[in-house]
């Protein structure tokens, strides 16, 4: 409760702070069409956030009841790098996509526009998401004792599932230019819903495991809801071929590394983070980057690197 209290208190010294901030820039009216505009293009949102806590914290839930504590502790530390993802990329790219793709719903070149943010979303989500899944039993080494050591087994799970929450913002493009908000509260409520079924089904046999499948398939069921009726509104020629090559590129070196054990953490660490720089490497050597994202890389990689480096 003091969490959601502290939210509260930030929530009303924003709100009267801004207020005073505008008050000279606005007129208090009402607008009924207005209004009703708003509230059609709203009120469908309402079960949007409420689907995403029950899959957040349901798990937990049924695991403190099947195994108690100790499982829901192996649980919440694997949970905290899904969360880490979210922060670095989820949260940022969310803020910001939404007027940037608003701002190019009438170009001429709008879908080829949609389809290659896609493409780098998920270049930088498999690149997170592999770095995440690599380190993390060497992480929680560092920072816990070894009682919460097998945690790191599901991390990888919780990360991608994560990390395919986050492509929802690209696949929800076609509602917002259509200004059809009816079925996003559907997505959350279908989500939620098969999350709460495959956690009575799996956690009870699994645990953690069958906790962490459950928000995997569940957070895939509103992707693929997303996508198939955003695509029935508006086609979007996703660049397929692309996407699997990175995911098959990042699978391999995940695989190749993630049962890469050794009594020296620093070594483990070394040797993963080889693995991960050999990713973008990878795809380079296998002509995933076209000569124009080539010459926009190496000019970033001069003006940002080797610019500050010199200072």
């Amino acid at each position: 409760l003091g969490v959601f209290y502290g939210k509260l208190v930030v929530s009303l010294v924003s709100f009267i702070v801004l207020n005073f901030t505008i008050k000279n820039n606005i007129i208090i009216s009402f607008n009924f069409p207005e209004t009703k505009k708003m509230l059609l293009f709203g009120l469908p949102l309402i079960p949007q956030p409420l689907g995403k806590v029950i899959i957040h914290s349901s798990d937990r839930y049924f695991l403190n009841y099947f195994y108690g504590l100790e499982e829901s502790g192996l649980y919440n530390l694997a949970y905290v790098f899904a969360t880490v993802a979210t922060i670095l990329i989820g949260n940022p790219f969310g803020l910001v996509w939404r007027p940037i793709s608003l701002s190019h719903k009438d170009s001429p070149d709008s879908k080829v526009f949609f389809a290659r943010s896609m493409t780098y979303l998920c270049l930088l989500g498999s690149l997170l998401t592999l770095a995440l899944s690599l380190l993390s039993r060497e992480i929680i080494m560092i920072i816990a004792p070894e009682v919460f050591w097998s945690a790191h087994v599901i991390v990888p799970i919780l990360v991608v599932a994560y990390f395919l929450y986050t492509l929802q913002s690209i696949l929800l493009v076609p509602f917002d230019i259509k200004r059809n908000t009816k079925l996003w509260g559907f997505f959350s409520v279908i989500g939620a819903s098969t999350n709460i079924i495959l956690n009575l089904l799996l956690i009870p046999k699994y645990g953690i495991y069958g906790a962490s499948l459950s928000t995997l398939f569940s957070f895939s069921t509103i992707i693929f809801l997303t996508f198939y009726f955003g695509q029935k509104r508006i086609k979007i020629d996703y660049e397929w071929r692309r996407i699997l090559h990175m995911f098959t590129f990042s699978l391999l070196i995940f695989l190749a590394g993630f049962y890469i054990v050794f009594d020296s953490i620093l070594i483990s660490i070394l040797i993963k983070s080889c693995l991960i720089f050999l990713f973008p490497f990878s795809l380079y050597l296998s002509n995933f980057f076209n000569k124009n994202e080539i010459k926009a890389l190496g000019n970033f990689f001069k003006k940002n690197i080797l610019r500050r480096a010199s200072f």
